[in-house]
């Protein structure tokens, strides 16, 4: 019976169970029966698994060689070297030695072992280790990475066993110096100090982060160390008071009133009273309550309360959001302090019904419209179910839609059975993107819910194969190439080798250069080997950027013991080409390295001091939109130790890494200009978490307050406009026109009714709600909504429409309504103003047609009699559309002109201009290969040359300059007689493009004039100035400077300065004083140079403060500038 059982069809994963058990279990035993059976399964296993497939799934030697010996033909080398090391890595994990051993003797006895040895280290099997350096102690690099593990992992057997038979590599030294204070191992380090002469620095750092006190403190006692700081904020959390108090009274450290916040939330209550009243003597604050509360620690928060601290709310919602009723109690009845609706939301949004219900019992309003939403997002349903019987608030869409995206089923169909706001469109996109089978077919088949192939895409980028099968036999919307590629990029073989298989769309070009930048070698190999695609490692700047980023992070980052020269050597000469010539932001941009800045802040020659604070900005603000830490460290403490940190701070809040917030706020909270910047951008942003930290530590500066109202209500967060009213409710009007410009009518209705509503409902904006209309009419805020039948129309807004013509009364249908609802695909809109008797005109049919909407064309041809004109065919020609062309040729006789032809070719679409080509006569002119060279469309170009006679005009290759496409420039010169002009130089030279720039000059002899200096300046291109600079392009004219200032371009105004000189520039910056143009302040420094360069010529120009940019304005303001006008957003100086 098992054998019947084992040849028939159960479930994979039994059979995978199944192989295990016997070939673990029973193989010893003669049971040859049994072993045929084996043989018969492991034939049928998937004929494309690897041998990591197999011992990943199996764990069993028997089950590979079974596979290594089916496997066909010889294994690519460095295929099969990946491949061995990760299974060699999951046999010591796993302690299979005898795998292990057959591994390296039988299957691969040529590759290197040496991450198999860094596992063994740090797993502590030395057993291993000994067994690879008896047996094949040449294919490991002996003394790096299994050293650094080792001392890592705390295995002294190890460390003791490598110490007296491998002696680590001198390159590999510092850092395992670094690794052993990290760890705690002073005896490794006074070993590696005393014998190397390493040091000890670096490790002073890394055994603080470690909380290695001792190792600390010889460190200090060592005296080597010049000026040595040490955190006292980490010794304060980590609660060890005889250090700190040693540390502060030896002058080591100073502890901040951060020590406060983590000595009262770790619970170390005598480490916070030696920080108020002893020497220290810290200051109690809000922030310090807050973290006691935040940490459960009551007898902390009493002591607090009995020594005056003061607290805010943000005490009891920290509480509250962390279930600590205990706590939300005691603060509750003991302080007098609000508490507000958020320590509700917060208690619901991690499942504290317990917290829910107290804080309700106590009296207190409470108005909490998002509470069952953040419980059903976070999947808490006695939470919703309480809350919908005993609140009335309610919920939106929004709840249902978070419980499919997170997987809580049980919630979703609880939320479908007993409340009516249903959920969105994208319910199901979100779940099958998320891998929530479950969902997903519930939201088919209870809901008919829709999705889009943005479901199956994201379901493969995530590596949900299940979901991605059950798609394509349920759903017909499919994917994309983005699903092959994307999966791909992220490693899933599965999905990607499935959807090769079973699906047409393939994937794009980039699918293979993302799977080498995520060191997926499996997918590489299966990409090149089953399709067309090919890696061709191009110039482009993109890249090389990722083979630069694959060498560090797979090589250098992995497998940092190892001696790897030939890596860098290749580094070096990648770098000695590309790092020149570019700032620190384009080597982090492309590199995402922060070996290669320092790699360019070492080879370059000294830079200009305004240069170098200008160019730290923007990377520092790079590194933090990233949450790289190490490398804005890097910055922040080395490469320019007193820069602003402004920038940096508003890019972390805009991108939400808030933790890299808080390292600016602890460590350099003086080079920061709070208060403005980083709040504007972590509204824009939408961080809602970042912005509740601001709240609590760093309160907005009131000139910037008009700016965050603005955008406060233009993102439609009212409970931030109503706290930062409070603070500054003169800026009511900017947060009004914040709402209505970002359509927030919750926002809107808000100040209607407590302000004076008539003021707020000057317009009606096109995106209106219906809902807030008949809200404004009922409640007589509005009694006429002028001009808002066409919008509607337009937008589609059939609701609003009928709304407005049979209950306001507005019956005034224009040829606009009809004419932009059809040009817009609203066929709906179209038929409902066509039954009622909507004028229409030619305009109509011809959107429709440009647009692509052929049944909104259709539709009009048989009912309208307004009919279309020639621009019908060639808006659709121009814009791709084949089928609509096509119809229009056989059912109206409008046809087309010139245009048509000459617009597809412009656009690429070489199908139309073929099919044009056969079936009508009007043809084109030369502008029609002119437009197609300006695109780039070589292919486009070459079909027009061979098979029409118009030919092209001088404007094709000077187009083409200006876009960068050398090679058809290059076709253009081999194959056409035409040329180009002088304008093709300047064009490039706009462009930015330096291949283009050079090709002109070396190979056709194309002088480089003043004209192109002054469209590189204009256009900001340092590097294309540099190059036209040394090769002869010694003159410019005024505009140049003038239009560098007007862009800000930093780079480029020095430049011009230190070499066209100062009155070519002068001249240009009194061009700013006599035009229009206003300069957009973009960096204070650069304000302060022009000033010191230039100050009497700047007199009447107009300059443009971003008015959250408090700093820049009070320095306008202290530089003797007049404020001419204060908008919203921003603030205008002469």
């Amino acid at each position: 019976m098992a054998l019947e059982v084992i040849s028939c069809e159960p479930e994979p994963v039994l059979l995978l169970t199944v192989v295990q058990f016997v070939i673990r279990e029973c193989i010893h035993v003669e049971l040859p029966h049994i072993s045929r059976a084996i043989d018969d399964f492991v034939m049928e296993l998937p004929r494309d698994w690897s041998v990591e497939d197999a011992y990943r799934k199996t764990r069993s030697l028997r089950c590979i060689q079974y596979l290594s010996a089916r496997e066909s033909g010889v294994l690519q080398a460095s295929y099969h070297a990946w491949i061995v090391n990760n299974v060699g890595e999951m046999t010591v994990r796993n302690g299979d030695v005898e795998a292990l051993k057959w591994l390296v003797e039988r299957y691969a006895p040529v590759p290197s072992m040496t991450t198999t040895a860094a596992v063994a280290a740090a797993e502590g099997q030395l057993d291993v280790l000994q067994w690879l350096y008896l047996n094949h102690k040449d294919r490991v690099h002996w003394g790096g990475a299994e050293w650094c593990a080792a001392v890592l992992s705390g295995h002294k057997s190890v460390v003791e066993w490598l110490r007296a038979h491998v002696k680590p590599h001198v390159e590999t030294a510092p850092q395992l110096l670094l690794d052993a204070a990290s760890a705690g191992d002073l005896d490794i380090v006074q070993w590696l100090h005393k014998s190397y002469g390493l040091p000890v620095s670096n490790a002073l750092v890394e055994a603080q982060q470690g909380r290695q006190w001792g190792i600390v403190k010889w460190i200090l006692m060592l005296e080597e160390v010049v000026d040595p700081e040490v955190d006292a904020n980490i010794i304060a959390e980590d609660g060890n008071l005889d250090f700190l108090q040693w540390v502060y009274a030896q002058g080591f450290g100073r502890p901040t009133p951060r020590a406060l916040e983590v000595a009262a939330f770790n619970d170390h209550p005598n480490v916070l009273e030696w920080l108020h009243f002893g020497p220290p003597k810290l200051e109690l604050s809000p922030s310090v309550f807050r973290e006691a509360a935040r940490g459960d620690n009551l007898e902390v928060v009493k002591w607090l309360d009995e020594h005056q601290c003061p607290v805010t709310s943000a005490a009891i919602e920290a509480a509250a959001e962390n279930g600590f009723l205990e706590v939300v109690k005691w603060i509750s009845i003991n302080r007098k302090e609000p508490c507000t609706s958020r320590a509700l939301d917060r208690a619901a949004r991690n499942g504290h019904l317990d917290v829910v219900k107290w804080l309700l019992a106590t009296g207190k309003r409470f108005y909490c419209p998002a509470a069952i939403n953040r419980a059903a997002e976070f999947g808490h349903l006695d939470v919703v179910k309480w809350l919908h019987f005993n609140r009335t608030e309610g919920c939106s869409a929004e709840a249902l839609d978070c419980a499919c995206h997170h997987g809580h089923l049980e919630v979703a169909k609880w939320l479908h059975a007993n409340r009516g706001e249903g959920c969105g469109k994208w319910a199901l996109d979100l779940a099958a993107a998320c891998g929530h089978l479950e969902v997903v077919k519930w939201l088919h088949q209870d809901l008919h819910q829709p999705c889009t192939t943005w479901a199956m895409d994201n379901a493969a980028r995530q590596g949900h194969l299940d979901v991605v099968k059950w798609l394509h036999s349920h759903r017909t919307e499919g994917c994309t190439v983005e699903a092959m590629s994307a999966a791909a990029a992220n490693g899933h073989l599965d999905v990607v080798r499935w959807l090769h298989r079973n699906r047409t769309e393939g994937c794009d070009s980039s699918a293979l250069n993302r799977a080498i930048a995520g060191g997926h070698f499996d997918v590489v190999l299966f990409l090149h080997r089953e399709s067309e695609l090919s890696c061709s490692l191009r110039s482009d700047v993109s890249l090389r950027g990722l083979r630069v980023v694959v060498v560090y992070h797979d090589c250098i980052v992995k497998r940092s013991g190892e001696q790897l020269p030939h890596v860098a050597r290749l580094i070096d000469g990648f770098l000695d080409d590309r790092t020149l010539a570019c700032t620190l932001s384009d080597v982090y941009e492309r590199t995402a390295s922060l070996h290669c800045m320092k790699l360019l802040n070492h080879r370059r020659p000294a830079i200009d001091a305004l240069y170098r604070e200008w160019e730290f900005a923007e990377v520092v603000a790079q590194a933090a939109k990233s949450g790289d830490l190490k490398a804005l460290a890097w910055l922040s403490d080395t490469y320019m130790a007193d820069g602003s940190l402004t920038s940096a701070a508003s890019a972390a809040a805009n991108s939400g890494e808030l933790e890299i917030l808080k390292w600016m706020y602890e460590q350099h909270k003086d080079r920061v200009q709070w208060g403005g910047l980083e709040w504007s951008a972590a509204i824009c942003g939408g961080q809602s978490n970042v912005i509740e930290w601001l709240k609590q530590e760093i309160l907005p500066d009131e000139d910037a307050s008009w700016k965050l109202l603005f955008d406060a209500a233009k993102a439609g967060d009212l409970d931030l406009v109503q706290w930062l009213l409070v603070r500054n409710e003169s800026a009511v009007n900017a947060a009004v026109r914040g709402a209505l410009e970002g359509c927030q009518w919750h926002v809107v209705k808000w100040f209607t009714t407590h302000y004076n509503g008539a003021a707020f409902v000057e317009c009606t904006p096109k995106d209106v709600s219906l809902e807030f209309l008949q809200w404004l009419y009922s409640s007589g805020f509005a009694d006429s909504f002028t001009g808002l039948v066409p919008i509607s129309a337009a937008g589609g807004h059939l609701d609003v429409l009928e709304w407005l013509y049979n209950d306001v009364g507005d019956r005034e249908l224009t040829t606009d309504c009809l004419d932009g609802a059809a040009s817009a695909g609203h066929l709906k809109v179209v038929q409902w103003l066509h039954s009622n008797n909507c004028p229409a005109t030619t305009s109509a049919m011809d959107g429709a047609a440009t647009a692509g909407f052929l049944d909104v064309v259709q539709w009009l041809h048989e009912n309208r009699i307004e009919g279309c004109s020639i621009s019908a065919m060639n808006g659709a020609a121009e814009n791709g559309h084949l089928e609509v062309v096509k119809w229009l040729h056989v059912t109206r006789d409008e046809g087309c002109s010139v245009s048509a032809m000459e617009k597809a070719a412009g656009n690429g679409h070489l199908d139309i201009v073929k099919w044009l080509h056969s079936h009508r006569s009007e043809g084109c002119t030369a502008r029609a290969m002119d437009w197609a060279a300006k695109g780039g469309h070589l292919e486009v170009v070459e079909w027009l040359h061979i098979n029409r006679s118009e030919g092209c005009s001088t404007d094709a290759m000077d187009w083409a300059a200006y876009s960068g496409h050398l090679k058809t420039m290059q076709w253009l010169d081999e194959n056409r007689s035409e040329g180009c002009t002088i304008k093709a130089v300047r064009m490039a030279a706009a462009g930015g493009h330096l291949d283009v720039l050079k090709w002109l000059h070396l190979s056709k002899g194309q002088e480089l004039t003043a004209d192109a200096v002054d469209m590189a300046a204009a256009c900001g291109h340092l590097h294309i100035l540099e190059w036209l600079h040394a090769n002869g392009a010694d003159k410019c004219s005024p505009n140049a400077m003038r239009d560098a200032v007007l862009g800000w371009h930093v780079p480029v105004m020095l430049f011009l300065y230190n070499k066209y000189g100062h009155d070519v520039c002068e001249e240009g910056i009194c061009l700013l004083r006599d035009g229009w143009d206003d300069i957009k302040l973009g960096f204070a420094g650069a304000a302060d140079w022009l000033f010191e360069k230039f100050g009497s010529e700047l007199e009447g120009a107009i300059f443009i403060v971003n008015r959250a940019d408090w700093a820049a304005n009070k320095w306008m303001e202290d530089h003797y500038m007049q404020q001419v006008e204060a908008e919203d957003e921003v603030v205008y100086w002469e």
